[in-house]
């Protein structure tokens, strides 16, 4: 891949990592909190896939794309899910987990992969009721 590839393909990292942000209901702030740049960077430079903030960036991307299949693309239960408290996080909103530290998306990332079944998406022990 020549460097005009990769810097188109890495603008187009950012302005997604942007829009799944902004879908998940996430301000530019808790965007740039959650993938370690900022959303003017995101925008016009892109993000490096391999650096710490893009796998991040492709860490919140998958969350997004994830909770949209489990939740069925409901934007309100996506946005609900990640702002209500949840006891797999301690009583944490997920939100709460992916701004606080460097493993948060991976928890939640992961929580959703092991417990999202579809065909118990509305059951409390799975943490991903609404």
């Amino acid at each position: 891949m020549d460097d005009i590839e990769k810097k188109d393909l890495e603008k187009w990292a950012g302005s997604a990592s942007l829009r799944d942000g902004k879908a998940l209901g996430l301000s530019l702030y808790e965007i740039e909190e959650i993938i370690g740049i900022s959303h003017i960077t995101l925008s016009q430079s892109g993000v490096d896939s391999g650096s710490k903030a893009g796998r991040r960036a492709h860490s919140l991307r998958a969350i997004h794309r994830s909770l949209r299949s489990k939740l069925r693309g409901d934007d309100a239960a996506i946005k609900a899910w990640l702002n209500k408290p949840n006891p797999r996080f301690n009583g944490q909103r997920p939100l709460d987990v992916m701004l606080g530290h460097s493993g948060g998306l991976t928890r939640v990332s992961t929580h959703i992969w092991n417990h999202g079944q579809v065909h118990a998406l509305m059951g409390e022990d799975i943490g991903l009721d609404v």
